[in-house]
Parts: structure tokens; C-alpha cells; sequence
């Protein structure tokens, strides 16, 4: 691969994801279970803090975008976060059932697990071009 372009528009895209959908569990949480239907947490730090961890995600995946061959160390990191992600999701879904708000999330999260294993491949073969032998 003769640039790198693609890999920054697919991290920048997981980051926005990630920021978009930990913002709205930091900020909206309330408002995002009365919509769902889905019966909130005992107490919303258990809401609220995934979506910080989220948001901090999205910032490693960012991160990536910005320089991938400096940042490619916090590739492993936002793949196991999307892995665990739709594990949990596919887990419950099968387990006990689970509302279907989070069913696209696991779809989605699949798909970029893909794309991201794509990418770090594309990054590692950029790298070894660019160190000297």
C-alpha cells in the first residue's frame, strides 16, 4: 500500500464512532434508556463511566488516524475493546436475550474488527518498507 490513506480515514471513523457513542452514554445516558427501554443501571456512574472509557477509546483511535506508524502500539487496544464489545453483546443475545438498540452496535463492531485487523496489517508492511534492514 502506497499511502496510508485509507488506514487514517477507517481510524478516524472508528474515533468518531467511539466519541459519538461514549458521549452520548457520559451525557444522555438517562435519556437513552427511558428510549430504548432498556431498564437503566442501579446507578448511572455505571453508565456513565463505559462512556468515558469509550470516549477514551475513540481518542487512542484517533490517535492512530493522526500517525498511524507512531500510534500503531494502540492498535491492539482498540481492537480488544470492540472485541470484548460485540462479545458481550453476541454472548447476552444468545444467553438471555437482549434488546435489539444493541444488536447493530455488535454488527458494526464485527466489521470494524475486521477493517482495523486490515489496517494494521497495511500499517506493520508500511513499516517494515520504511525501517531500514
Amino acid at each position: 500500500m502506497k499511502s496510508l490513506a485509507p488506514v487514517r480515514a477507517l481510524f478516524a471513523l472508528v474515533g468518531l464512532y467511539d466519541l459519538v457513542g461514549g458521549a452520548a452514554l457520559l451525557f444522555w445516558a438517562n435519556e437513552l434508556y427511558a428510549e430504548s427501554g432498556v431498564v437503566p443501571p442501579r446507578h448511572m456512574a455505571y453508565a456513565r463511566f463505559p462512556g468515558a472509557m469509550v470516549i477514551t477509546f475513540g481518542l487512542m483511535a484517533l490517535a492512530v488516524a493522526w500517525r498511524p506508524l507512531a500510534n500503531r502500539n494502540l492498535i491492539p487496544f482498540t481492537l480488544l475493546a470492540k472485541v470484548c464489545v460485540a462479545a458481550m453483546i453476541f454472548y447476552y443475545w444468545w444467553a438471555s436475550g437482549i434488546k435489539d438498540v444493541w444488536k447493530p452496535v455488535a454488527f458494526v463492531d464485527v466489521v470494524l474488527v475486521v477493517l482495523m485487523v486490515w489496517a494494521w496489517g497495511a500499517i506493520y508492511k508500511a513499516s517494515r518498507q520504511q525501517t531500514p534492514a
